[in-house]
């Protein structure tokens, strides 16, 4: 977690961290087993207070996301329905703010799809295009 995150005004920062190790989770940055960077580490690298960072870990773990390895640290969970729940977790919430946003500003369902289908075509042939 070497990177700074950026947080906003919109949720707890705990539950930004949370959502943070989610997304590298099912993007397959960190990995099931991987074990999670010490609370320091990550309070520095976040330049947030520890206490953010234990309540994280402390839900993660009451998730079932992390486990709590007693001298070890914490590791992320190998339990393969756990991470496909966390998977269709963020999945449905990007897809949900995503379609609240579109709807917010008139698009129809009808739009919205066409709207996505249209953008998948054009990554698609600039993917092909680069190849």
């Amino acid at each position: 977690m070497n990177d700074m995150t950026q947080f906003n005004d919109t949720a707890p920062i705990y539950l930004q961290i949370m959502d943070t190790i989610k997304r590298r989770l099912i993007s397959e940055e960190l990995k099931p087993g991987q074990q999670l960077p010490s609370v320091r580490q990550t309070a520095e690298d976040m330049r947030v207070n520890p206490n953010t960072v234990i309540r994280s870990y402390a839900e993660l773990e009451r998730e079932g996301i992390a486990e709590k390895r007693r001298g070890m640290g914490t590791f992320i969970t190998e339990n393969k329905a756990v991470i496909e729940n966390v998977r269709n977790e963020v999945s449905h919430n990007l897809v949900s703010d995503f379609v609240s946003g579109m709807n917010e500003c008139g698009f129809s369902a009808a739009d919205i799809i066409a709207l996505v289908q249209k953008h998948i075509e054009n990554r698609t042939e600039c993917k092909q295009e680069n190849v």
